[in-house]
């Protein structure tokens, strides 16, 4: 079902608005290359997926959310995940080390006072055991911890 969903995401277009430069300069560097899968999603698109309750509450407050995923991961994607994260400003609000994965979120530091109903830019990094990296860049309002608690492992 999952990979129904991923398929259907990718043959629709969609716009993308108010990404950092340097996760749309990341975003660009792998878009089109084998072996990473990069993709848009607005904020409608978000809404209208069946996901669970839990993941619907996060959802209704994202406007839009772009996403890497690297299939297997390299050390020049790590280095310019790291280089992203300092290029952006970003500041890490929490950190996550389970069963051989790494998950992180990072706040954009021009919003990192902003409370949980306001707009703000956030950067979700998950490595996982697998060899398997993925890059989320969502504008929006929530909760982090509710964006932490979501991740699987």
């Amino acid at each position: 079902m999952k990979k129904l969903i991923l398929a259907m995401m990718l043959i629709i277009p969609m716009g993308l608005a108010a990404q950092s430069k340097s996760f749309d300069d990341l975003f660009a560097k792998y878009e089109g290359t084998e072996g990473f899968l990069c993709m848009n999603l607005a904020g409608d698109m978000l809404k209208s997926m069946q996901v669970s309750e839990d993941t619907e509450e996060i959802l209704k407050g994202i406007s839009s959310m772009a996403l890497i995923v690297a299939e297997k991961s390299t050390e020049e994607f790590r280095k310019d995940l790291k280089a992203t994260v300092k290029k952006g400003d970003y500041k890490s609000i929490m950190s996550l080390d389970a069963e051989g994965s790494k998950v992180e979120l990072f706040v954009a530091k021009k919003d990192a006072g902003k409370g949980n109903d306001e707009e703000k830019e956030m950067l979700l990094l998950v490595s996982g055991s697998d060899g398997t990296d993925v890059a989320i860049n969502m504008i929006g309002k929530g909760d982090p911890a509710k964006i932490m608690e979501s991740v699987d492992f």
